[in-house]
């Protein structure tokens, strides 16, 4: 068996993949990576990409003599790179409206994994849910790039043996 994190992060990519359908905006699917990836420059245009990274442990402690603790994170990263067609011709910002329904999406992750439990993952109990980014403004402002962020977090007893 895998580590609880990657345990944890594959139910998470697994859930959003079985669920595609019920978000507001579409996407392929999600996908797993290791660090980096949710600090990148996309270099595809008009694809929205979601994207699952394992953070890594909170907490790995002994919970009782027989029985570890974990907390494991991962993120969940919306992320989209506009053509400068898509943008205001005047300012060149990125339209408003584009923006605001990936703010959508994001909210929408939030709350649908504001409590869930795992289906490929039963044993992990929901600890928390964060919107570490509604969006990135430096994403947009560098990279005419939209980039949000929601972290879920797992608690995982594993028999200590």
């Amino acid at each position: 068996m895998a580590s609880e994190l990657v345990e944890i992060s594959k139910a998470v990519t697994d859930d959003i993949n079985s669920n595609v359908s019920t978000f507001s905006v579409d996407f392929e699917e999600a996908n797993r990576f290791y660090a980096g990836s949710l600090d990148e420059e996309l270099k595809d245009l008009e694809v929205l990409h979601v994207d699952v990274v394992p953070v890594g442990y909170a907490t790995s402690e002994l919970d009782d003599r027989n029985h570890w603790l974990f907390r494991c994170s991962a993120d969940i990263g919306v992320r989209k790179r506009f053509r400068y067609s898509e943008r205001d011709q005047n300012t060149g910002r990125i339209l408003s409206a584009d923006a605001d329904c990936l703010v959508d999406l994001v909210q929408e992750i939030f709350e649908f994994f504001s409590p869930r439990t795992l289906s490929n993952y039963t044993q992990a109990n929901w600890h928390e849910c964060v919107i570490r980014a509604a969006y990135s403004k430096r994403d947009i402002r560098q990279h005419g790039q939209f980039t949000g962020i929601v972290r879920v977090t797992y608690d995982v007893t594993k028999e200590n043996v």
